[in-house]
């Protein structure tokens, strides 16, 4: 073999330069900053956040019941509501999940007794502190995993 090709075929770059990931040891990558400016940024910002939190009267978790609406029957806030009608009169209620069973009978189409009710769909807070917004990822615990499928 030639003494080119030892090494697996690897050749170092006969030039002084460093490599891209060797420029930036001892270096952040925001600005120009020495690791110990990094972690002195890094704990101000910590400091004002644990500030930030304790000026709020819920331990940083903020109001649990911001953005509820009251049922139109019963008046309690609740942070789902069922847009309904329920009676001759046609005006749509929002009412919470106790009354509509009320209303209803349970049954998202009415039935007989509740002639004059009419499902319209459903509102939920979107600004309640622990909503996410998002679908909870995985199949949940405890669940199994589907057996796979024989032939494949």
């Amino acid at each position: 073999g030639d003494e080119d090709s030892e090494g697996g075929g690897r050749s170092e770059p006969d030039s002084g330069e460093r490599s891209p990931s060797r420029q930036r040891r001892g270096k952040s990558r925001i600005g120009r900053e020495t690791p110990e400016e990094r972690r002195a940024r890094k704990v101000a910002a910590k400091a004002a956040k644990e500030a930030k939190r304790n000026r709020n009267p819920a331990g940083g978790k903020g109001d649990p019941a911001q953005g509820q609406k009251a049922c139109t029957l019963c008046g309690r806030s609740r942070d789902m509501l069922i847009r309904c009608q329920v009676d001759a009169l046609g005006k749509w209620e929002m009412v919470c999940g106790r009354c509509w069973k009320e209303v209803s009978g349970g049954v998202e189409d009415g039935d007989a007794d509740h002639p004059h009710y009419r499902y319209g769909g459903v509102w939920k807070n979107h600004k309640r502190p622990d909503a996410t917004g998002k679908k909870p990822k995985g199949r949940g615990k405890g669940k199994a995993s589907p057996e796979p499928m024989e032939g494949l």
